[in-house]
């Protein structure tokens, strides 16, 4: 085992199922490198913990640390600097961004430099416990934060006494807005800025939407899953899919796609059919290829049409594979039966 290896399997052995990792690699960024492996060989293994990773400050694309295909990769919102470009692979990293300004953080005795104090605790010579800092170590800590306050929801609220990771990533991703002008996802936020009130209760401009979730389904290749709903006039619909993949190679070209399982996402409406993370001005388009570089896949169409629409979960290649869904929109779920799936696998908590 490795030292990150190790590191997940006493965090996991003491209970923890959270695992922040606010440190970065400068080396050969944009590229999925050993650590992002080790990092995806953890997750893949404890499928009920979720990984948070820093992405790394000053770099044109996001840390190789930070390219693990399972973990959340968080970057800094409003950076001076932001990612220019996506990784190697063509995958969106960031997932998202939160606030990371000018925090109040601990500080080592041995940090040099001149630095702004804050708080009142010292260390024995005398200096600053705590000082002002920058950058993804502290925005991913408040990622970190989030996630731990989601998941006492989901355990507490949604009785679900051990939602897995791809559940949480699949969650957090699904409340992210636009934290500027830039239609998401763009190489600088990923999918946006973390809003958690939006993860558990999403809106839209007419009010609460309903959310429907499934997590732990497992596809075995060539099957599929789907979900029919009946759907509200003109009201959001989106949909997240998140599923924990094993680790890729280190050893392939640096533009070749990680992915060991490769799922797809179709949503099929009254006349459409729309693939995930096909967009065009942050909208969901008809057309398009499926998505091969990637563990999380989106639909998002504001105004949907009234009518039936059906959410498919397809596994295009690979192994046996579990993931997580969350779907919101206005209308009520069809109880349609499925060759892999039945209704009483859907949690629900429809708008108040």
């Amino acid at each position: 085992w490795n030292p990150i290896d190790m590191l997940l399997y006493h965090a996991h052995g003491y209970g923890s199922r959270l695992h922040l990792n606010p440190w970065a690699s400068t080396d050969m960024p944009g590229s999925y490198l050993s650590d992002a492996r080790s990092l995806d060989s953890g997750a893949s293994q404890k499928p009920d913990m979720l990984l948070i990773s820093s992405t790394g400050n000053n770099l044109t694309s996001p840390s190789s640390t930070s390219l693990a295909k399972n973990a959340l990769s968080v970057g800094l919102a409003g950076s001076a600097t932001p990612f220019s470009s996506y990784p190697d692979d063509g995958s969106i990293k960031p997932d998202l961004v939160a606030p990371g300004t000018g925090v109040c953080s601990a500080r080592s005795q041995d940090l040099q430099g001149t630095y702004l104090g804050c708080g009142v605790s010292t260390h024995p010579d005398g200096s600053s416990a705590h000082a002002l800092m920058t950058g993804t170590s502290m925005s991913s800590a408040a990622a970190a934060a989030s996630a731990a306050l989601l998941r006492q929801y989901f355990v507490d609220v949604q009785q679900m006494p051990q939602p897995s990771g791809a559940l949480m990533k699949a969650t957090l991703i699904h409340g992210a807005e636009a934290s500027g002008s830039a239609i998401v996802p763009n190489p600088a936020e990923g999918w946006g800025m973390i809003n958690l009130e939006q993860s558990i209760s999403p809106s839209d401009a007419e009010g609460d939407l309903d959310v429907w979730l499934d997590d732990g389904r497992t596809l075995a290749p060539g099957s599929s899953s789907a979900y029919s709903f009946s759907l509200s006039d003109s009201r959001d619909l989106e949909v997240t899919l998140v599923w924990t993949d094993d680790a890729g190679s280190v050893t392939a070209n640096a533009s070749t796609p990680r992915l060991v399982n490769d799922l797809d996402l179709i949503v099929t409406g009254p006349g459409s059919t729309y693939l995930g993370n096909h967009f065009s001005n942050g909208q969901s388009v008809v057309g398009g290829a499926a998505d091969t570089a990637n563990v999380v896949e989106r639909v998002v169409i504001s105004d949907a049409v009234s009518g039936e629409w059906t959410i498919r979960v397809a596994n295009r290649a690979g192994l046996d594979s579990d993931y997580a869904i969350v779907i919101s929109g206005a209308g009520s779920d069809l109880n349609k039966a499925d060759l892999a799936i039945s209704s009483d696998g859907l949690a629900a908590y429809p708008a108040a």
